[in-house]
């Protein structure tokens, strides 16, 4: 496969990040084996059909979200997440629930998932993290101030 050199992209993004580089482990997880084979496959289909490596798409914004509250909810609540985890495992066929820790389920598979675990320690870290109070302020460093 030759590629076209009338459609290569600005000498600037040359280099793809692949892997735990390019953000593929999933954060709440540590999992990323089939996160980083979706991305290589987007890769491949951007290679072939644009001609260079940069048109993947990123993942749906709500994974994002779920990922974040999860984690808010593990730092601030670690003891309601543990009986999360366990009822939401006893509720639901494993399959399923490893579909949705993969990022691999649709909404509606998702939501029939949330409903099986308590919701507040979920509904206090999204408040946390919607709560402007609460958002990680931008590091200064020594050389940045004024």
């Amino acid at each position: 496969m030759a590629l076209d050199p009338q459609r290569a992209p600005p000498p600037a993004r040359r280099v793809v990040a692949i892997g735990a580089p390019a953000g593929m482990v999933k954060a709440s997880t540590g999992y990323g084996y089939a996160r980083m084979q979706r991305h290589s496959a987007a890769l491949t289909r951007s290679l072939t059909g644009a001609g260079h490596p940069f048109d993947v798409g990123r993942a749906p914004r709500r994974h994002r979200v779920l990922d974040r509250t999860l984690l808010e909810a593990v730092r601030r609540e670690p003891a309601t997440v543990v009986d999360a985890f366990q009822r939401l495992f006893a509720a639901n066929p494993g399959d399923r629930v490893l579909g949705f820790l993969d990022e691999a389920t649709a909404i509606g598979q998702e939501l029939a998932l949330i409903r099986t675990v308590p919701a507040a320690p979920f509904v206090r870290a999204a408040g946390r993290l919607l709560d402007p109070r609460h958002r990680p302020r931008p590091r200064v460093s020594a050389g940045d101030a004024p």
